[in-house]
């Protein structure tokens, strides 16, 4: 049996050690100090080197983007992070339009949210800004911290998101050599023309019966058009494509997308190099991973829990292990 002064000793013990990891997870997580907003004084100019207005920037999809708003300054528009509400900036993108109506997140930048990373009564509250896909034209959306209960101007926050880019997909990006992995989202209607490179010319499934691989590991073989509606996936036509020095060139295939289905729908095609045409057994093997759909970008990034947080719950299950 442990005596009571044990357990009590015991007990200051490890909740020094929570402390201790709550305050180094919170170090750690802790943005710059450059987006913390400071509030001016009435009739003051606003600007960035004085962090009276804060600008951002997400260029990337999965990009996550921090701003801080001092104690007693409320985020603005109310409720931003519950309902996913901001204001348009101004043309010029230095302040928000705070006499017009909130907009939806949802609207401007499909998946986007507001979460708060600091919380009440710890002297300023940090928000993290999160883009999981970015939307098919660039955008900008503000939010304010609130200098009103301190008789102080309010500190805009102007966050500029980046377009989805036409075209963006290099040759590289769409080239399967050798051994490896391609992955791609298609978000949109339109072709796209995939090759196959000189390492591993053959594709696999053929495209006579009009096959596909689908699933996780790629290995379920199925219809095209069962996963997607009047898709097409052919070699591209001879008279497009120069005259082949070889029968190992580069081949190119072309997959064709009429309409996006309800939901995110995976399809892999694979690049392989046969031993010789009596074999099925490939000696490379290189894969196309293709999501279709609007949010493909979103349903195909791999998104993982903090190391922080999951240090954090393993001391938080031994001190209660102990405590109790």
């Amino acid at each position: 049996m442990v005596h009571s002064w044990a357990r009590a000793f015991m007990k200051r013990g490890v909740l020094a050690a929570l402390a201790a990891v709550c305050i180094a997870a919170r170090v750690s997580g802790t943005p710059a100090t450059s987006n913390t907003c400071v509030l001016a004084e009435p009739g003051a100019d606003l600007s960035v080197e004085n962090h009276t207005r804060v600008a951002l920037s997400v260029t990337r999809a999965g990009q996550q983007v921090f701003f801080t708003c001092p104690d007693g300054s409320p985020l603005d528009p109310t409720r931003a992070v519950q309902q996913g509400r901001f204001y348009a900036a101004s043309a010029d993108g230095t302040t928000c339009l705070s006499s017009q109506a909130p907009e939806a997140l949802s609207d401007k930048v499909p998946g986007s949210y507001l979460t708060v990373i600091k919380g009440e009564g710890i002297s300023e509250t940090t928000v993290a800004f999160f883009v999981p896909a970015l939307p098919a034209t660039a955008q900008n959306v503000c939010f304010s911290c609130s200098g009103g209960a301190a008789n102080k101007q309010d500190c805009p926050v102007v966050i500029s998101i980046a377009g989805r880019t036409v075209g963006r997909a290099v040759e590289e990006d769409l080239t399967c050599n050798g051994e490896g992995e391609k992955t791609i989202a298609v978000t949109e209607p339109g072709t796209l023309t995939l090759h196959c490179g000189t390492e591993t010319p053959t594709t696999d499934p053929t495209l006579a019966p009009g096959n596909v691989f689908t699933g996780a590991d790629c290995t379920e073989k199925v219809k095209l058009n069962t996963v997607l509606k009047d898709a097409t996936l052919e070699v591209k036509p001879q008279e497009q494509t120069p005259p082949a020095q070889n029968p190992d060139e580069k081949k190119d295939y072309v997959l064709k997308v009429t309409s996006m289905p309800e939901a995110t729908q995976q399809i892999c095609l694979k690049c392989v190099q046969l031993e010789n045409e009596k074999t099925t057994t490939p000696q490379k093997t290189c894969i196309f991973k293709i999501a279709v759909g609007k949010d493909a970008e979103v349903d195909s990034a791999g998104f993982r829990p903090s190391v922080v947080s999951g240090v954090a719950v393993g001391v938080f299950v031994l001190a209660s292990s102990l405590i109790q």
